[in-house]
């Protein structure tokens, strides 16, 4: 596992800590497995912004397109965690191994 992805998912444990009581209560002690993700794709010239949305885990998500504004209320309401480069990057390297390699294929 590289160190990208272990930043990752040890960020997962770092945000369920700054959840408030009610938060925690709310989604349960399990609730560390739902911190969101947002991997922001493209910004197109008519001020649509396609991004990547994942729940626990952002390695597996959902591509949607929103308007600035939209994207903006979305990911304030949703508390998401934003991928750093490196982080999008070692993401895509695990999808690419599955997609045209050997899943657990360390390189």
């Amino acid at each position: 596992m590289d160190l990208a992805y272990q930043t990752v998912t040890s960020s997962v444990w770092e945000r369920r800590k700054q959840l408030s009581a009610r938060q925690r209560s709310a989604i349960g002690e399990s609730g560390g497995d739902l911190i969101a993700y947002a991997r922001v794709l493209n910004v197109r010239s008519n001020g649509f912004v396609e991004f990547l949305f994942s729940l626990g885990d952002p390695l597996l998500g959902v591509e949607l397109i929103l308007p600035k504004p939209a994207f903006d209320e979305f990911c304030h309401d949703n508390q998401v965690c934003f991928l750093s480069a490196e982080q999008a990057l070692a993401c895509d390297h695990d999808a690419a191994k599955w997609r045209f390699g050997e899943p657990g294929l360390v390189e």
